[in-house]
């Protein structure tokens, strides 16, 4: 907006790095620390805080030799950022370029990735005291309607059966002869699967 405001087609770099100083200066209370940031976005394209930083000897060299070549710089003429010389030094010319050569996984992929992974495995695998109260709402409302037909009584009478049960097997029969035969379960069914894998983890 600053920039704007002076409704000029060109800026010196110093006139730009003023502008940038002063707008900092005002948020500078409120910004998080980028250390995070830039080691997250690392883990997808090699990269440190010093990567994107000039340092106070090197800065003050560039501004001057500008400042001596001549006064007013048009923007589009301004050094490329350190970024895209980072990416040439890693062998990509541009972050596309990076990403396009292999799949990555997001940002945010990559720092969930393994702890949801730990919790999916620990919920699949553990066992199931209450197989009423563990389903999900969003899966009773899928058991019923897929494997019941809409029947809310026929779903809760089997499931009081399966808990009075010794073990799995015992279940298991239950279901395939009671409610398999009655509603025609197909045993490849999505459903039908995850709804015999919770019955399973009630006898672990």
């Amino acid at each position: 907006k600053k920039m704007q405001l002076q409704n000029k087609t060109g800026f010196s770099e110093q006139e730009v790095l003023s502008y940038f100083d002063e707008v900092y200066k005002n948020y500078e209370s409120s910004l998080e620390p980028a250390t995070r940031y830039v080691e997250a976005f690392s883990a997808i394209l090699k990269i440190t805080a010093e990567d994107l930083m000039l340092n106070p000897s090197q800065e003050k060299k560039e501004v001057s030799s500008v400042e001596t070549k001549e006064k007013e710089v048009p923007f589009t003429a301004f050094k490329r950022p350190l970024a895209e010389a980072t990416l040439e030094k890693n062998g990509a010319s541009t972050i596309n370029d990076s990403f396009a050569r292999s799949k990555q996984l997001s940002l945010n992929d990559v720092m969930m990735k393994e702890e949801e992974s730990s919790i999916l495995t620990k919920h699949r695998k553990s066992k199931i005291y209450d197989l009423k109260s563990a389903v999900p709402i969003n899966l009773r409302y899928i058991f019923i309607n897929e494997l019941f037909k809409g029947g809310a009584d026929d779903y809760n009478l089997a499931l009081a059966q399966i808990e009075r049960c010794e073990d799995y097997e015992s279940a298991k029969n239950i279901l395939d002869q009671v409610y398999g035969r009655k509603y025609d379960w197909e045993k490849e069914k999505t459903e039908v699967k995850e709804f015999f894998e919770l019955v399973e983890r009630r006898f672990y």
